[in-house]
């Protein structure tokens, strides 16, 4: 769980802004993938779920063997650089490549300011670092962008019982050129306010426009060389085996094991542009409804100034929050970021496995509570809730006990169940639900770019081949599946977009490109049998491309017609006919040996 403080606090923070007398009051909204990420930094403080459930003081402690933190502990950590191969917790490399440098290993110029906090690995805590800046000696000889900034952050929650267990996970790799600022240093700062007795814990200092900071230097956020590619390697505690999700597109992933408890985790792929959205009206022209919800509940009074809503759209309820303000937006965007990250998916896997699934600490507290008594089935079924599995816990119970006995620490584990990744404006930040036989999943966005071109949408899904074929019930590993692929708008219509299907060293990879916004969501079905060439006249499908060649061990099964938007790990079929299929106004042709017209559509005359 991450804390953001100053513009962002709580992910909807309002935010009261000095006004000259006399102007006109106005509701300032934007929504960003993300705000430079200066204020996140190494801290202890006393357990938030405490402070939340009992009133108890938010406290900044000094290390973990702080008094104030003795009982209950939050921890915010930015990893270090890794200093030898077995090490906990650390990043081990980076490389950034582009078609002008094919060999892009980076070096490290040094990691900004000064620890924060000693490692305790009896705790399983790494030491409290910041980020890690790299130059790319091939980059800057071939005259792009050759520096970069890594942060890769973990938070760790102190529960009864268990100790330290880790509640969310972040890796980020930011592109930057040297700037200067005369702002204070970024800090942690406890301060006391005397009319409600409490104490609280804020971030304050920094620079806005930067992405780090030292002394008088900052990192100024650039821009990916054209078609570049980034490769991360981390070491990373078996607790990070559920979801990733992310802002990067045709992403490979490796990992292996360190030892019993640690992981070596590799993400290699390409940035994205991510659309950013921003809307500034006079609150007297603004919609009345959207206006008085922020009115004061006790005195129905809005604020005296601006109301400034900074919203970073890859958190929690961004989603939610998009549908609140999306007609502000003009279904335009008003620039693209250049982003490569990924996260940990929805709530923590140990969260999960301690029973709560939190949405309050309520929930998380009575299953701290009741976890002596609670039978093991119980964790594994709250886990299999928590990363989409749903009712297919029970044929796929191996593949969720291992992932609930690694949060536990009972068992070590190096699943990782897949990852998402998407550069649509905001996305549903649970993991996908297996629902009906399909994997469901939900984007939002705005229609154009600012240069009011449309807006393409991409989204990779690279899952686990075993559990992919466990969920989908198809425990034969030598054939070959097939994926079908269904957008639904949000006025209830179906259309097919371009996607392939892959499956790499124990990997499915599906790809879904070139769909549209402004609220898709997203269906993936897969199959067994072999796919066949379809094509779509409905006038708001895009083509369906032809079905990728299979790995070379993969039989040839025989041609059957496929669902709609079906691509194959297998070849296409040869000697076919094709049938066109209607249901209402959409028209799909369907070629084959003996093609058959696809579920819910009837062969036209």
């Amino acid at each position: 769980m991450r804390i953001r403080f100053l513009a962002t606090v709580a992910l909807l923070a309002l935010v009261v802004a000095p006004q000259a007398a006399f102007a006109a009051q106005s509701l300032n909204v934007n929504f960003a993938d993300h705000y430079g990420d200066g204020n996140s930094i190494s801290m202890i403080t006393t357990s938030k779920t405490a402070v939340a459930m009992t009133g108890a003081p938010f406290l900044l402690c000094s290390s973990l063997n702080d008094p104030k933190c003795a009982s209950s502990a939050s921890v915010t950590a930015i990893l270090p650089i890794c200093k030898s191969a077995s090490q906990a917790n650390c990043v081990e490399a980076l490389s950034v490549t582009s078609p002008r440098a094919d060999s892009g290993t980076a070096s490290l110029i040094r990691t900004i300011g000064t620890k924060a906090f000693d490692a305790d690995p009896a705790a399983g805590v790494p030491e409290g670092s910041d980020w890690s800046l790299f130059e790319v000696p091939q980059l800057k000889a071939a005259g792009d962008q050759a520096l970069y900034a890594v942060k890769v952050m973990v938070s760790f929650e102190k529960f009864p019982v268990l100790g330290f267990k880790a509640t969310d996970f972040s890796a980020s790799v930011v592109p930057y050129s040297v700037g200067t600022t005369r702002t204070p240093q970024t800090r942690a700062e406890q301060t006391f306010d005397p009319i409600s007795g409490r104490s609280s814990v804020s971030v304050v200092g920094g620079d806005p426009n930067c992405i780090w900071k030292e002394n008088a230097e900052c990192g100024v956020e650039g821009i990916f060389p054209k078609d570049s590619r980034v490769k991360l390697t981390v070491h990373v505690g078996n607790y990070l085996t559920s979801w990733l999700h992310g802002r990067l597109t045709d992403p490979n992933i490796s990992i292996s094991a360190i030892d019993t408890q640690q992981n070596r985790l590799t993400v290699d792929a390409q940035p994205v542009e991510v659309p950013a959205a921003k809307s500034s009206q006079p609150i007297d022209s603004s919609d009345t409804a959207l206006v008085n919800s922020f009115r004061d509940v006790a005195t129905g009074k809005l604020p005296p100034n601006d109301i400034n809503m900074n919203i970073a759209s890859s958190d929690s309820t961004a989603l939610m929050s998009f549908g609140r303000f999306e007609k502000l937006f003009s279904n335009k965007a008003n620039r693209l970021d250049s982003v490569w990250s990924f996260r940990a998916l929805g709530a923590s896997a140990a969260s999960a496995a301690l029973g709560s699934s939190p949405t309050t600490a309520s929930g998380l507290m009575a299953a701290l509570a009741s976890l002596g008594t609670a039978p093991p089935t119980s964790s594994t079924s709250v886990v299999a809730d928590a990363i989409g599995m749903g009712g297919a816990a029970a044929k796929c119970s191996s593949q969720v006990s291992a992932i609930t006995g690694a949060v536990m620490g009972t068992s070590s584990s190096t699943s990782l169940i897949g990852l998402v990744t998407t550069n649509s404006l905001t996305y549903d930040s649970t993991p996908p639900q297996f629902q009906d036989g399909m994997l469901v999943y939900k984007v939002a966005g705005l229609h154009f770019n600012p240069d009011d071109s449309v807006f393409s949408g991409r989204y990779d899904l690279v899952m686990d081949a075993k559990v992919a074929r466990c969920l989908y019930g198809y425990s034969d590993s030598s054939s070959p599946l097939y994926a079908s692929v269904q957008i639904i708008d949000s006025d209830g219509t179906s259309r097919v977009t371009t996607s392939t299907l892959r499956e790499v060293n124990g990997w499915l990879k599906l790809g879904v490109y070139g769909f549209s916004f402004s609220s898709p969501t997203l269906k993936v079905k897969l199959t067994q049998a072999a796919a066949v060439a379809i094509t779509s006249t409905a006038p708001t499908a895009a083509p369906v491309t032809a079905p990728v060649a299979a790995p070379a061990t993969a039989p040839v099964a025989a041609p059957v017609a496929a669902p709609s938007g079906a691509m194959a790990v297998a070849p296409k079929a040869s000697a076919a006919k094709t049938i066109s299929c209607m249901k209402g106004k959409t028209i799909k042709k369907v070629t084959g040996p003996n093609p058959k017209c696809p579920v819910g559509f009837k062969l036209k005359a």
